[in-house]
């Protein structure tokens, strides 16, 4: 890929990028993580929260894909030792800086659902 003038190749866990838009996705991008990352950037959260939010994610997903976050240090899980468990989720730093672009993300999706009159109001 050409950026600036500059051929990038972005070399990232045994596999090459020809573009950081595709090493970007290859995070974020999927079914969840960033609907994850995105009602994170709203606050902390607990995981019955995380999936009352998300009332269609699997348990087994959501058990998954928070991981493959904190593994790429977008998300920080603190786990409390009591009994049941209790475990937050909350934006690292790094989780943070991908707000501007979620917000956008979401923005887009309201616009694209209203022109296309599908969009439904649900009052919560």
């Amino acid at each position: 890929m050409f950026k600036k003038g500059e051929s990038i190749l972005i070399s990232f866990e045994n596999r090459t990028y020809y573009c950081p838009v595709e090493l970007a996705m290859n995070i974020i991008g999927g079914k969840w993580r960033a609907v994850i990352l995105w009602y994170l950037s709203k606050g902390t959260l607990r995981f019955h929260e995380i999936k009352k939010e998300i009332s269609t994610i699997s348990e087994r997903v959501l058990s998954k894909e928070p991981r493959a976050l904190e593994k790429y240090n977008l998300i920080e899980r603190k786990i409390y030792p009591e009994v049941p468990p209790k475990v937050e989720y909350t934006l690292t730093d790094l989780g943070r800086s991908l707000t501007p672009l979620l917000d956008q993300v979401s923005n887009f999706g309201e616009s694209f659902s209203k022109r296309f009159g599908a969009l439904k109001k649900t009052g919560k």
